[in-house]
Parts: structure tokens; sequence; C-alpha cells
């Protein structure tokens, strides 16, 4: 392959990728079905923020910290995305834009189960 045509590959993916930016229920498609706890929050909190259409420029990367688990990204915009959740259990999350507006505060599995429901 040519570097031109795998410039053109890149970018194409690029652009597909960029072209799931509005569709929570096409990301919720992508997600493992026997993903961890932490890939579901990372998930959960994706869909959160496409929900509200909101377009993000990194993808919340979460790590857990002394037994709770937190994440960061941010938005196109520079907003920071703090998303939070209690350990080890991970049933519920919040999650914050700009540092202080609450977009989501609950269940994780709630969101999942309703970004299946849109996918379906």
């Amino acid at each position: 392959m040519t570097r031109g045509a795998r410039v053109a590959a890149v970018l194409a993916a690029g652009i597909t990728v960029g072209s799931l930016t509005g569709c929570a229920s096409q990301i919720a498609g992508l997600a493992p079905v026997g993903g961890d706890k932490t890939t579901a929050l990372r998930i959960a909190a994706i869909d959160v923020i496409l929900a509200r259409k909101l377009t993000i420029r990194d993808a919340p990367a979460c790590v857990q910290v002394d037994g709770d688990f937190n994440c960061i990204g941010s938005l196109t915009d520079g907003d920071v995305i703090q998303v939070t959740a209690p350990g080890p259990d991970l049933t519920d999350m919040t999650v914050i834009v700009g540092g202080d507006i609450i977009v989501y505060q609950g269940p994780i599995q709630k969101v999942l189960d309703d970004a299946a429901q849109d996918a379906s």
C-alpha cells in the first residue's frame, strides 16, 4: 500500500469514528459483551456525554484510586469531563462537565440499558 493510500485509509477511519460522535446507541453497539466494570463505567460515561449532544475530544480514561474509580476526558470546547464511581461495586457514577455541572448522577447499568434499548 502506498503512503498516500495509507493516509487516505487513516483519514477514512477517522471520519467513520467521527461520524459516531452523536450516536450513543452506535457506540453502545461497540461495547464488549463481557467487558470488566471499568470498561462499563467508561462506556456509560461516553453514552451520557453523547446523549446530551456534547462532542468529545478525549474520551474519558478511567483508573482506580484507593478503591474508587475516576475518569478524566475532555470536550471539543476544552471543558473537562470528570467521572467518579465509588468502588469496588461500581454501581453508581457521577459525570461532571466543566468542573461544576453535573450532567448525570445515578446507576451505571441504567445508562447502559437505555443505550442498548435505543440500539434496538
